[in-house]
């Protein structure tokens, strides 16, 4: 189910509904709108205008009207019940209300691409919730195209995935620069090199990312379009396998260092980065719906996520 939002401010419509019943609540209180007027510091002429307004659009009379003052009807003491209840339960929201815009409470649902669930989403994750423990969080894991997809259809507040699959109804709040370099064991021959062509990356066995649904795979899109060939030792979805293959020597990846950080500071894999302008220039998005703006919650869980993602740039 698409996660809900409380929002932070009512609307102008709910705000009038609220007034017009504390209105009526208070007329029936006094039996006077003259009198209920001058308790509630409101000209009794405008009271008498939301009264009538209320009637002629509920199509019944709310009060009778005597010389001695107002009455309510039947019809208006049902709506006085209601009055009552709504005001009530109004009143036990503004703190719930208060709490989700204070970050003190609330929920924010995420959907990222694999590689960033091994050390970038735990470490964004858990310093979000040291600072804001009352907030609760969702992570879906999806492939790269459906990450958008999913935060589209309302599935999830927040995605993470590659810049490119950007679409009108789904925008980034935050672009992070995340080169695709190549990936090999520590005694690889490329291993001690500063940056590599990719020429000279295709020349070895690739560990390659492999959609089984067949969509857009990023690297032989340029391969195509360079008229180059690629000669893979293993196709594959999940990050952890292509690490641990490429680890092992069995051959060589195009990956981004977000999702290898771990292993590069334990110094099992090396990440050369690749001298071409497409894989250099290669961004991460961090995605919202494009039909709203983002709130104090998304906005506090993007703000950490820059913070962690500049730290392992």
């Amino acid at each position: 189910m698409p996660s809900i939002k409380i929002a932070g401010k009512i609307n102008a419509q709910q705000h009038m509904h609220a007034t017009v019943l504390r209105y009526v609540i208070e007329v029936a209180r006094l039996g006077s709108i003259r009198k209920a007027g001058a308790a509630l510091n409101v000209a009794s002429s405008g009271i008498n205008r939301q009264i009538l307004r209320l009637e002629d659009e509920l199509g019944v009379r709310i009060f009778e009207r005597t010389p001695d003052g107002v009455r309510p009807t039947e019809a208006g003491k049902l709506i006085l019940t209601h009055a009552a209840q709504t005001l009530q339960n109004f009143e036990k929201l503004r703190p719930q209300i208060s709490n989700v815009r204070d970050l003190r409470a609330g929920h924010i649902s995420i959907t990222s691409i694999d590689s960033l669930t091994f050390r970038i989403l735990p470490e964004i994750i858990e310093q979000f919730a040291t600072i804001h423990p009352g907030v609760t969080v969702t992570v879906r894991q999806a492939a790269a195209d459906d990450v958008v997809q999913i935060v589209d259809e309302g599935y999830a507040d927040i995605g993470f995935t590659f810049e490119y699959f950007e679409r009108q109804s789904v925008r980034p709040v935050k672009l992070i620069s995340s080169p695709r370099g190549l990936v090999v064991s520590p005694d690889h021959p490329l291993a001690g090199r500063q940056s590599v062509t990719l020429e000279e990356c295709l020349q070895y066995r690739l560990v390659k990312h492999y959609d089984p649904n067949g969509k857009h795979i990023f690297l032989d899109e340029i391969a195509t379009r360079e008229s180059r060939e690629i000669n893979a030792f293993m196709f594959t979805n999940s990050t952890v396998l292509a690490k641990k293959m490429i680890a092992q020597g069995r051959g060589v990846g195009v990956y981004i260092k977000h999702g290898l950080i771990d292993e590069l500071a334990e110094g099992v894999l090396k990440f050369i980065p690749i001298d071409h302008p497409n894989l250099s220039a290669h961004r991460l998005g961090i995605f919202i719906p494009a039909n709203r703006f983002i709130d104090s919650i998304d906005r506090k869980f993007v703000d950490i996520a820059e913070e962690v993602f500049t730290k392992y740039a």
